[in-house]
């Protein structure tokens, strides 16, 4: 079963102002995208990504740390089906059940003029979600 893409909220809200100025062209770029960094996401292939806990500076990192810290308090606050869950997602991905990415992608957005556009996601290996947490330089974005 391939990984579902979700949205946040307000992040949800700012992409669909964005498609409804822009056009179905940029709107059909920008879902391929979603589609390739959910199916790297299950293939954990994150060549184009980047771990946005080892990006953050040591100041905000030094109480969580890197991927499996983040998982690991993540495991101590979740129920205990949701621990058994994330215990099999690590002996079967060999990974941390949560992981925070962040990639960005150039588009072209009319022939006016293009942007690069950064997306900040979590990826929940348990529930197979990839979750768009926050956009940054969406077209028109305040």
């Amino acid at each position: 079963m391939p990984y579902t893409i979700r949205f946040q909220a307000d992040t949800k809200r700012d992409l669909e102002a964005t498609w409804g100025v822009y056009g179905p062209k940029f709107q059909e770029d920008m879902t391929d995208w979603f589609a390739e960094i959910a199916r790297r996401a299950e293939a954990r292939d994150y060549a184009l990504s980047f771990d946005l806990l080892e990006l953050l500076p040591d100041a905000v990192t030094s109480a969580s740390g890197n991927s499996w810290r983040h998982s690991f308090r993540r495991w101590l606050e979740a129920s205990a089906t949701d621990r058994f869950w994330a215990f099999l997602a690590v002996l079967k991905k060999r990974c941390p059940p949560w992981e925070l990415r962040t990639t960005s992608r150039h588009f072209s957005v009319v022939s006016a003029f293009s942007c690069s556009i950064t997306a900040f996601v979590e990826v929940n290996h348990i529930s197979k979600l990839v979750v768009f947490r926050y956009f940054e330089g969406l077209p028109g974005q305040d």
